[in-house]
Parts: C-alpha cells; structure tokens; sequence
C-alpha cells in the first residue's frame, strides 16, 4: 500500500526500488524457506540476509532525502539573503501580522519607518494608532475587502509616529487562509512613498497656479464681451430707477407701475449679480475641491458666461443634454475651464467660416457604464491630417496668436479627474473635441 501511495504521488522510481527489493525479499526468504524444508539446500532459517537488502535500499533512499534536503536548506538561505538584500536596498519594511491575534513580525526597515524600537511587541491596533486618524478607516476597509475577496490587500496611508515628520507609506500584501476559509495571516510589504506624494503635491500645485493664470488670461481676452453682457443689466437697473423718480416727482404715484419697476430692478440685479458670482469663482485661486457635479448645469453656466462673445463672433450654439445625466465627481472650476477652452477653440476654428454656418454644438451623454461623456463640435475646416493628438502637446498650436497651452492643460484637468480628452474630425466636416468622466456612484447631498 505504501508504495502504491508514493507511485500516486508521482514518485515512481522510489516506489519501484522499495517495492521491488521488498517483493525481492519476501520472493527469496520463501524459496530459501522452501529449499531447506524439501531437503533440497542446507541452510539455516535466517531472513537477516535478506532483510539487510531492505535497510540497504532504504539507507540509500534516507541518505539522498538528507542530501537533497542540505542543498535545498543552503538555496533557501541564498534565497533569503537576497530578498533581505532586495528590501534593504529598495527600503522595504516586510511584516506579518497574525489575524486571529493581531501578532505583528516585523524587520528593522519596517518598526524604524513606524516608529517602533527593535524589542517592542507589536500588534495591529499599535500599528493603527500611529497611522493618520484620517486614513485609519480606509486602511481597515482595505483588510476587510482582501479577506472577503481573493485575498489581495493594497492600501496607501500616512504615518504619525512620535517625534517623526508625517510620512506617507504605500501597502501590498496578501492575506492567506486557512483550510476552513478563515484569514490567518497578512504578509505585507510597506514602502515609503512621501518623496512621491510631495511630488505629486507640488506638480498638483503647480498644474492649479498655471490653470489660474490661464483663466486669468482666458477672461482678460473675453473682457469686452462680459463688460457688455454685464452693462447690459445695469443700464436696465438705471433707466428703471429713472423712471421711478420721474414717477414720485410728478406725484401721481401708480403702485402698479411701481411694483413692475421694483420687479425689472431685481430681475436686472440678480442677472448681473449671477454673472459676478460666475466671474468670481473662476478667478478664484483655490486648491483641487471635487464635488458632485451636475454637468448639464455646468454647460449652462459656461453659455450663459459666453453668452455675449459668441453673439459678438455670429455663433449659433445647439445644446444637446441628456437630461437623464448622472452626476460626477468633479472641481466646477476646473471643468469650466475646459468647457470654456474648448468652446474658444471652436469658435477660432470658424472664423473664416459664412456667418450662416457658424454653428456650435455642445452635447452630453452617457457614455457605457458609468461615464459621461461631454462633447464640443464646430463646422471649421477641421484638424490638421495627423494632428489629432499632437494638438494636446504643450506650445502645439494652429494660430499664430497662440500660445498652444489651452488643449494640452485641458487634457491634464481631464486626466486628473481619472477621465480622457479627445479631439478627432467629423464626417461633415469640421472638429469635435470630447472627454469622459468617471460617473458620481453616491447621490449628491
């Protein structure tokens, strides 16, 4: 039987050499056992001679299991002196962490980074308070999707150690079960990523003062449009209040009329003062505030602000909204900019275009599963013949007046909301920039 379990296992010649000799065996000791009985051969009864085949076999089977085990201990320790070599030189902290207990083992690289002296005992919950109570939450939400998942853990958080700097720290790990299906053990490894993330900061930084500076010059140029669009109201505002001191000086007071003045006035205020508020929060300089954000409301407020330079360029507008639209998870701001960006671009491209044909759409969909795509199309002549991603590439331009940044730091906003810009020609002519963001999945408060 024993050897049948061993030729199951796939090792067929330990099976055939300590079955066969012990076959051997018990074949020689009966026939010599029967030699001597029918008087044949003259032998003592004595199974010893035979039985040192079976030691001799099995000796020789022990003698390799302890060699091959000598060279597997020695690639082993090989192999952990280059992993140990590998996570001092990347500066990995490599720790496991018992579940059921919350035991923690962990390498010198990983207690420096938290803090923690050689001999200290750790656990889970030590670990947790030295982590920012901001990111605490995630951290456990991340462990409990690894255990009621496949077992993949992957978290980032910050470390508020005693007398450290704040660091940030990035996670990988897996996380191994028993044979009942429990969680038994995390083996993680941390890395300090606080060089990265203050990168990130500063490019982030950097990417919002020249988004500032681009709205700043974005307006500057629409500046004759909004002192229209904004004189307009306030002429109105003027001629009403005249009028109502012409009424009270006359002395025939007519409440009705006056109520109606009182009316316009407000009505007039209130359409200067929503364009103020416009103006203001786009030259605003504040840091990256995503928000749930209703896009078919963001792309009327852009019109309403371009209402006065795109009647000054003889631009029909065609605004095609999805009114089922979910929301996203956007910076106004931000996305205005792009719609304005894109808008300008396509009102360029029909400058030389018959005024009767200068036509701008501005659609919004729902782009397959929870995205929404947001598209601007013009009837110009079109993108250049392979240019349709060149004209993304900072200082790349079509006109001579530009500074070719508009496109590309749109794409960047874009791609920092985790979304995509695109631009490619229509069929009919002409050019239509779009780009996709990620839908909101909460419902706006």
């Amino acid at each position: 039987m024993t050897a049948i379990q061993v030729w199951r296992r796939g090792e067929h010649r330990r099976a055939l050499l300590v079955g066969g000799s012990l076959a051997l065996f018990i074949f020689l000791a009966t026939l010599a056992s029967a030699l001597t009985v029918l008087g044949l051969a003259r032998t003592p009864f004595m199974a010893s001679p035979f039985f040192m085949v079976i030691v001799l076999v099995m000796s020789y089977e022990l003698s390799r299991d302890l060699l091959d085990a000598a060279r597997l201990a020695a690639r082993l320790r090989e192999s952990e002196q280059r992993m140990t070599l590998a996570t001092v030189a990347a500066n990995l902290g490599v720790w496991t962490c018992e579940l059921p207990w919350g035991r923690i083992s962990a390498t010198d690289i990983w207690r420096k980074l938290f803090g923690f002296e050689t001999a200290d005992q750790t656990s889970l919950e030590q670990m947790l308070k030295r982590m920012h109570p901001g990111d605490r939450k995630g951290f456990r939400a991340a462990l409990a999707a690894a255990i009621a998942g496949n077992g993949d853990f992957e978290a980032e958080y910050r470390i508020v150690a005693p007398d450290v700097p704040l660091r940030w720290a990035a996670s990988r790990g897996r996380v191994e079960f028993g044979e009942n299906g429990d969680a038994v053990l995390l083996r993680d490894v941390v890395m300090d990523v606080t060089r990265r993330k203050q990168a990130e900061a500063e490019a982030r930084q950097h990417r919002q003062e020249l988004a500032h500076l681009m709205r700043v010059s974005t307006l500057g140029g629409l500046s004759a449009a909004i002192a229209h669009e904004l004189n307009q109201p306030l002429a109105a505002i003027l001629c009403n209040a005249q009028a109502a001191r012409r009424f009270l000086e006359r002395g025939d007071v007519n409440r009705d009329e006056i109520r109606a003045i009182l009316d316009d006035i407000v009505t007039d205020d209130q359409r200067a003062g929503e364009l103020i508020q416009r103006l203001r929060r786009l030259l605003k300089k504040g840091e990256f505030q995503p928000e749930a954000l209703n896009m078919n409301e963001t792309i009327r407020d852009v019109l309403k602000l371009m209402k006065a330079d795109l009647s000054s360029r003889e631009v029909t507008v065609i605004a095609n909204l999805n009114d089922d639209l979910p929301f996203v998870h956007a910076d106004r701001v931000q996305i205005q900019q792009v719609l304005i960006n894109l808008i300008l671009n396509a009102c360029d491209a029909m400058q030389q275009v018959p005024v009767n044909a200068r036509k701008l759409s501005v659609s919004s969909h729902i782009h397959g599963d929870g995205y929404v795509r947001i598209a601007v199309a013009d009837a110009g002549c079109g993108l250049p013949q392979g240019s349709e991603d060149r004209i993304f590439e900072p200082y790349f331009t079509t006109r001579e007046e530009g500074l070719g940044l508009g496109l590309a730091l749109s794409r960047c906003i874009v791609e920092a909301h985790g979304g995509s810009l695109q631009a490619k020609n229509r069929p009919g002519g002409g050019a239509e920039l779009s780009f996709i963001l990620s839908a909101f999945t909460q419902s706006p408060t």
